[in-house]
C-alpha cells in the first residue's frame, strides 16, 4: 500500500461505495530495506477511512486463522469496501522471523529445516502437503466445479434471454476489444492534448467499459 496508484485506486472504491471487494493487508512492518519507519509512518488504516472504506484488524495473523476467516465473514456483509489489516511477523517460524533479510534473501538450507520444524513439518522432506490439507482443498476444488457448472447453465441462459447483451459481456470477461477498435484513434488531432481528449471520446463510443477523463469534457 506504499504505491501512489493504491491510493488513486482505494480513493474511486470508497468514493463508488463498492461491496463485496476486501483488501487483506499484510502489515508486517517490514520493508526489503528495514522497518516501514524508515519511509512510512502514516496511519494506513485512518488513510483508508478518509477513503470511505471500513477498516477492521486482526491482531494474531500468524497464529489465528479463525479471527482472519471471521474479519473476512463480517468484510463480507458490509455495504462498502473493506481494509483488513492482518498484522503478521514477515517469515514467522524462520530464525530471520521479523528482519529485512528475510524479505530478499534467499533462506539456507538450515533456515528452510528449522523453519520446518517450528511448523511440524518434516524436516527432510523438500515439499510437504500435510493430508488434512490436501483433503480440505480437493473438497474445495470440487464445490468449485459445482459452482462453475452453475454459472455456465445460468450464463446459457442469460445468451437466450438477452443474446446482444451476453455477447458484449461475454466479451468484457475475455477482455477482448471490438473488431478493429484500434481505428478510433484515427479520431486524434495533431495536438498532444486535442488528441487525447478525441482519442478518449472515441474510445468510449466503441469500449462502453472504458473509464476516464479529460479538461476537454468538463465545465471548466
Amino acid at each position: 500500500l506504499m504505491e501512489g496508484i493504491t491510493s488513486e485506486a482505494a480513493s474511486l472504491a470508497g468514493q463508488l461505495k463498492l461491496p463485496g471487494l476486501v483488501v487483506l493487508y499484510d502489515d508486517n512492518k517490514i520493508t526489503i530495506d528495514g522497518s516501514t519507519d524508515l519511509a512510512f509512518t502514516e496511519d494506513t488504516g485512518k488513510r483508508f477511512e478518509s477513503y470511505g472504506w471500513q477498516v477492521d484488524t486482526v491482531e494474531d495473523g500468524d497464529g489465528s486463522a479463525k479471527d482472519i476467516l471471521e474479519a473476512l465473514e463480517n468484510a463480507r456483509k458490509a455495504m462498502k469496501p473493506v481494509l483488513i489489516k492482518v498484522r503478521t511477523t514477515i517469515g514467522f517460524g524462520c530464525p530471520k522471523a521479523g528482519t529485512a533479510h528475510i524479505h530478499g534473501t534467499p533462506l539456507s538450507a538450515e533456515d528452510i529445516a528449522k523453519m520446518r520444524k517450528s511448523a511440524g513439518f518434516p524436516e527432510a522432506t523438500a515439499f510437504h502437503v500435510p493430508k488434512k490439507v490436501l483433503d480440505f482443498f480437493r473438497a474445495r476444488g470440487a464445490e468449485g466445479d459445482q459452482a462453475a457448472a452453475q454459472w455456465s447453465k445460468l450464463l446459457e441462459q442469460y445468451k437466450e434471454a438477452h443474446p446482444a447483451l451476453h455477447t458484449e459481456l461475454v466479451r468484457r470477461l475475455r477482455g477482448d476489444g471490438p473488431p478493429a477498435w484500434w481505428g478510433c484513434f484515427n479520431a486524434a488531432s495533431a495536438k498532444p492534448v486535442d488528441a487525447g481528449d478525441a482519442a478518449l471520446s472515441a474510445m468510449a463510443a466503441l469500449l462502453p467499459e472504458v473509464v476516464g477523463g479529460s479538461m476537454y469534457s468538463c465545465p471548466a
